[in-house]
């Protein structure tokens, strides 16, 4: 194998990774959007309450994927 096609195996490798974790990725930041506008508004500051959203988005992200 030659640098050309190391590179492109590599440069394939990262796209697929970042198809893989986009979902998740995209899903629990929207859902920590949501849950830090919704602790502003009612003045609650619970560290915990987005983990926990955030955790069962990404596992359910799994369990469906």
């Amino acid at each position: 194998m030659d640098t050309t096609q190391v590179m492109d195996q590599l440069r394939e490798a990262v796209g697929i990774a970042i198809k893989l974790a986009a979902p998740m990725l995209l899903l629990s930041m929207l859902v920590g959007v949501v849950v830090a506008i919704f602790q502003a508004v009612t003045q609650i500051h619970e560290q915990t309450l987005s983990f926990i959203f955030k955790l069962t988005v990404v596992v359910l992200v799994l369990l469906i994927g």
